[in-house]
């Protein structure tokens, strides 16, 4: 997928949507992927993305110190602040986070997701930056061979559909 300063999603592929869910039926201004952690759960997302022991606590402090990041690099953008501010209000672990003022820049990471009727998937996670522009490509991959490769292979196949 690539993604804006924002975590806003620009583009992905068809693997990434049988990861993640039909990431076109959720509004344009709620494809982020800090919404989608955060954001009040409405089916938007497919899989929930946890660490590789099942807990959210290390990747939500990382969402956060990204989108502090991102606010310290643009301060005056209205559409992030607006994001944050409505975290801020409505769900209290962002607001808890965002008050400690996490720092941290992560490039390389293993996550699981839970998705449903697949299981769990645990994937290695690589966020490359684009040359020129506050744009990140984060690329998924399973070690080859693995339990994790083969369901990653069987998501290809079924896509968006009920294993």
């Amino acid at each position: 997928m690539l993604v804006d300063a924002r975590s806003t999603l620009l583009a992905w592929n068809p693997l990434l949507e049988a990861l993640y869910g039909d990431l076109s039926a959720i509004p344009r201004d709620r494809r982020n992927l800090t919404w989608m952690r955060f954001g009040p759960r409405g089916g938007e997302a497919r899989a929930l993305v946890v660490d590789e022991d099942g807990s959210r606590e290390r990747l939500d402090r990382l969402s956060v110190a990204h989108t502090r990041a991102a606010l310290g690099r643009y301060p005056d953008d209205a559409v992030l602040r607006g994001l944050v501010d409505s975290l801020k209000r409505t769900n209290p672990i962002f607001a808890e986070l965002w008050a400690q003022r996490p720092v941290e820049d992560r490039r390389v990471d293993r996550k699981s997701f839970e998705v449903p009727g697949v299981g769990r998937l645990t994937l290695d996670c690589e966020s490359l930056d684009v040359p020129g522009d506050d744009q990140r490509l984060v690329v998924y991959s399973a070690v080859p061979g693995s339990h994790d490769a083969e369901l990653l292979d069987l998501l290809r196949v079924v896509g968006l559909q009920t294993v």
